[in-house]
């Protein structure tokens, strides 16, 4: 049947929100698909799908602005799955085992983030599945393919991703478990990837006051340089300055 297009926004710095309005209503022990994609603004609404699927949700967080960096719209992905977390544990209570989830672009960093904080020893979600994911495959194994950074571009930032965050440890997101099964759909010719890995390219973003020098991040350099590190900047150093490869 067709989904339903039900667009809410979460709080652009907490995650916390509304996003939980969108499933009042809808039947208990019936298999629910929720799907995570960035919205510019709620009231534009969302495009209609075909899902074999009995009930179906939409739901948006605020990127901020139409001219928001890149950068900036992936900080409040970081920052947004609290919120998510939190909607998959009541939606799993009211719908165990029925939870399939799936998300496109930045949609896949909340949804990761979000299945990654989860500590409950059942999966809240049966199935995820994302679609062009702007999530580095390191994140998820750190033996992926490393590309390579064209001079003079490769500022040499350690690949946090692969191993978080000391150099002999695991992939961020070794010990993702909020989801019983991984699905990942990545289309090499998908229009949105052509920007996203130029945009690896230029960090850390210095138009932003991001630089890495002599093995350490900083913000606001050099004027009033600030020192990023990990874990406490994880989400900063993730959006703003550790280069995918």
């Amino acid at each position: 049947m067709p989904a339903v297009p039900h667009p809410v926004a979460a709080n652009r710095d907490t995650g916390t929100g509304v996003l939980g309005r969108a499933f009042t209503g809808a039947e208990a022990g019936t298999p629910l698909l929720l799907t995570i994609i960035p919205g510019h603004d709620p009231a534009k609404g969302q495009q209609t799908i075909s899902l074999p699927v009995t009930k179906s949700r939409f739901a948006s967080w605020d990127v901020l602005s139409d001219s928001a960096h890149f950068d900036e719209i992936e900080f409040t992905a970081w920052n947004s799955a609290p919120g998510l977390r939190t909607l998959l544990s009541v939606l799993n209570v009211k719908y165990p085992g029925q939870v399939r989830m799936s998300s496109h672009s930045m949609g896949a960093v909340v949804c990761a983030e979000a299945l990654r904080q989860t500590t409950t020893n059942v999966p809240v979600v049966a199935v995820y599945a994302a679609f062009q994911g702007a999530v580095p495959s390191h994140c998820y194994d750190s033996n992926a393919p490393t590309r390579a950074i064209p001079f003079p571009l490769d500022h040499g930032t350690p690949n946090a991703f692969a191993h978080y965050w000391t150099s002999n440890s695991p992939p961020y997101l070794d010990r993702i478990a909020g989801a019983a099964k991984f699905v990942n759909f990545y289309n090499t010719n998908d229009y949105v990837l052509a920007q996203w890995v130029p945009n690896e390219n230029l960090k850390p973003d210095a138009s932003l006051g991001y630089v890495y020098n002599s093995g350490v991040f900083y913000n606001n350099y050099p004027t009033n340089a600030v020192v990023l590190s990990f874990p406490t900047d994880t989400y900063k150093l993730f959006s703003f300055c550790v280069q995918a490869r």
